[in-house]
C-alpha cells in the first residue's frame, strides 16, 4: 500500500497551517505576559494590621529608639537666642513620634534599618527576661492581654516590613540577590505559647526584611531624587507608615519591659515553705520538712 499524500503538501482540502510565531514577534509576546509590578501590590483590607497613626495625637512616654540627626552647619543658628537648657536626668524621655514627623523623606529612610535593629535587640532582651519569668506561674487575664497585644504589635511591624521589601523588590541594587515572597496578615495570638514563638519567628524576618526594604529606598532616592517619596508612594507605600515604624517599635519595647517588671516568678519549695508554714511551726521545724515534702513532690 501506498502512503496518503500529506494534507500540508497537498494543495486541496486542508487549511493552510497558521505561520510560525517565531522572531521578534514572538519574544514580544512572552515579553508581555511577565507579570506587571502593580500585580505585587497586596490586597490592604481592613483585617490588615495597622501600625500608629499621626492622625490620632497619641503622646508616647517611650524611650527614642535613635539619637536625633546631627544637627549641620546650615541648620545651627549663629547666635544664641534661646535660653538655657535645664533639663535634667529626672526629666521623662520624649518618643521620637514628634521627631519623625519632621524628618525629611531621606531621613526617614536612613534610619529604618538602625531603628528595626535596635527595637529587635531591646525586644530580644526583655522578652528573655519575661519568658523566664513566667515559668511555673499563671498570667492574669490583664497580663495575657497585654503579652497578646505585644505579640500582634511584632507581627504587624514585621508584616509591614515584609510587604515593602516585597513591593521593592524590583529595584534592589544590581548585585543583590533576593526575591522576598508575599507577606500572609497575621493573626491574632491565642495562646501564651504560640506568643512567645511569635517573637522568635518574626523578629527575625522583621531585620532582614527592612535591610532589603532599605536598600531598594537608598537606591530609589538616588535614581529619583527630589521624586522619590512620590515614586515610593505610587508604589503603595504611604509615608506615613515608614514614619510610624520606629513609635511602633518604641510602644511595644515599653511594654515589654513594663509586662516584664510585672511578672515575678515563683518562688522555690526551699524558699517557699518556711516563709509559708515558719510563723505557724517555727522556722527550723519548716526547715526540717523541707527534704519530705520535696521528696513527696517528686515522686
Amino acid at each position: 500500500m501506498r502512503a496518503a499524500p500529506s494534507r500540508r503538501n497537498s494543495g486541496g482540502g486542508g487549511a493552510p497551517s497558521p505561520p510560525s510565531k517565531k522572531g521578534p514577534a514572538a519574544a514580544a509576546s512572552k515579553a508581555d505576559k511577565k507579570p506587571a509590578r502593580e500585580r505585587l501590590v497586596p490586597d490592604d483590607d481592613g483585617d490588615s494590621p495597622r501600625l500608629i497613626d499621626f492622625g490620632e495625637g497619641e503622646v508616647l512616654s517611650a524611650a527614642p529608639l535613635l539619637p536625633p540627626p546631627a544637627v549641620t552647619d546650615a541648620d545651627e543658628e549663629r547666635f544664641c537666642i534661646g535660653g538655657p537648657d535645664i533639663s535634667g536626668c529626672g526629666e521623662p524621655k520624649s518618643s521620637s513620634t514628634a521627631m519623625s514627623a519632621k524628618l525629611t523623606f531621606a531621613q526617614v529612610v536612613s534610619r529604618v534599618e538602625a531603628a528595626i535593629n535596635q527595637a529587635a535587640l531591646l525586644l530580644s532582651d526583655r522578652l528573655l527576661v519575661l519568658q523566664r519569668r513566667c515559668k511555673g506561674i499563671q498570667l492574669d487575664q490583664p497580663q495575657m492581654r497585654e503579652l497578646f497585644d505585644i505579640a500582634d504589635g511584632i507581627a504587624a511591624a514585621a508584616y509591614h516590613s515584609q510587604k515593602w521589601a516585597y513591593l521593592l523588590q524590583f529595584h534592589l541594587p544590581p548585585g543583590v540577590e533576593a526575591q522576598p515572597r508575599k507577606p500572609t496578615k497575621p493573626t491574632p495570638c491565642p495562646a501564651r505559647e504560640e506568643a512567645f514563638a511569635c517573637f522568635h519567628i518574626t523578629l527575625p524576618r522583621l531585620m532582614v526584611s527592612s535591610s532589603l526594604a532599605q536598600q531598594a529606598l537608598n537606591a530609589i532616592l538616588k535614581a529619583q531624587g527630589d521624586n522619590a517619596e512620590a515614586f515610593v508612594n505610587n508604589l503603595k507605600i504611604p509615608t506615613s507608615d515608614l514614619r510610624a515604624l520606629a513609635p511602633h517599635l518604641e510602644r511595644l519595647v515599653m511594654r515589654a519591659g513594663r509586662l516584664s517588671s510585672a511578672v515575678r516568678p515563683a518562688l522555690s519549695l526551699t524558699r517557699f515553705i518556711p516563709e509559708y508554714f515558719g510563723p505557724v511551726i517555727g522556722k527550723s521545724l519548716a526547715v526540717r520538712l523541707l527534704p519530705y515534702i520535696i521528696d513527696a513532690a517528686d515522686g
